[in-house]
């Protein structure tokens, strides 16, 4: 954690997993500290008074890869049960779920009357290099689903945001047990900084894109285009906390580097959602809101200006 401490007392640091805590305590009275600043939700707050915390500092940070994988797998699927079981939702998941049909319904023809019309076109020339019919006939539809992957994420977490950003909120409170902090540029400006990275992040996954789909329809050009995806599809759900935060685009990059695993595992999860019937449309891009905000509780917001006096990458 990263808190505000008095530099002159020796006692106001304590050590936790991957960063400094700072802490104050209570003058002439005992060493017991009575607010620090979290690491994972960077709100100073008193100690016990943290739903999240329960008393003590949380761990934050990258750990086995392995696990970070499968810590943000779950924490994707934690926010799908919360979205169908939670009350606090049942007041906004309408509006999410009508805007979410007609997004998905304009991705899906976007996809079925340009890109796959493309991918397919490319395929044709393989017919003159003696490649099975049955290959120029399957492969454009998986290297089609491929790119719906690269590129769906993005649009749904731009598109969606009016809707979802509430969503993510609300989560963030019950994980909290207490309202988080507002910052003052208000909830239009968080918009307009959540399109400006979702434009860059678009940029990003264009250019992947480009790069891996041709190599898509190989053994090992699929599963590094898939991991890619899931990454950037990661990437743009950590946007809705961190624009609330006010963090630029280097920072959420940082961010996103620094955890890529966790990234991964909570982009395939979504990207596998993407493929359940009814869940998709109408539950896939809500249950990443609301999950995004376990997701911001675990990253190490190190080297960014929500964890003052902390700028060791």
């Amino acid at each position: 954690m990263m808190p505000h401490s008095n530099p002159n007392d020796p006692n106001s640091e304590a050590s936790s997993g991957g960063g400094t805590i700072e802490i104050s305590t209570n003058d002439g009275e005992d060493s017991q500290p009575s607010t620090m600043r979290c690491p994972a939700c960077t709100h100073v707050r008193p100690v016990d008074a943290c739903r999240h915390c329960d008393g003590k500092p949380p761990r934050v940070g990258p750990s086995f890869a392995p696990f970070d994988f499968a810590r943000g797998f779950r924490y994707y699927w934690r926010g799908a049960f919360a979205v169908i079981n939670e009350k606090e939702y049942l007041g906004r998941i309408l509006a999410a779920i009508l805007l979410a049909l007609i997004v998905f319904a304009g991705l899906l023809w976007a996809m079925i009357a340009w890109v796959h019309p493309m991918i397919a076109a490319w395929f044709e020339r393989l017919t003159s290099w003696h490649v099975p019919a049955l290959l120029t006939t399957l492969l454009p539809a998986a290297v089609t689903i491929l790119a719906a992957f690269f590129l769906v994420p993005t649009a749904v977490t731009a598109f969606l945001f009016p809707v979802l950003d509430p969503l993510a909120r609300i989560a963030e409170r019950g994980r909290l047990g207490y309202r988080a902090e507002e910052h003052p540029r208000g909830v239009i400006a968080d918009f307009w900084d959540s399109m400006d990275t979702a434009a860059r992040i678009f940029g990003m996954q264009l250019v992947a894109a480009l790069v891996l789909i041709p190599l898509a329809g190989t053994i090992v050009g699929a599963p590094i285009a898939f991991v890619v995806a899931a990454f950037f599809a990661g990437f743009g759900w950590i946007d809705y906390p961190a624009s609330r935060h006010q963090l630029d685009f280097s920072e959420k990059f940082l961010l996103a580097r620094r955890h890529w695993a966790l990234l991964v595992g909570y982009g395939t999860a979504f990207l596998i959602g993407l493929l359940i019937p009814f869940f998709n449309p109408c539950l896939v891009a809500p249950a990443g809101a609301v999950g995004s905000a376990e997701l911001w509780l675990r990253l190490d917001k190190r080297g960014t200006r929500v964890a003052p006096g902390s700028n060791e990458v």
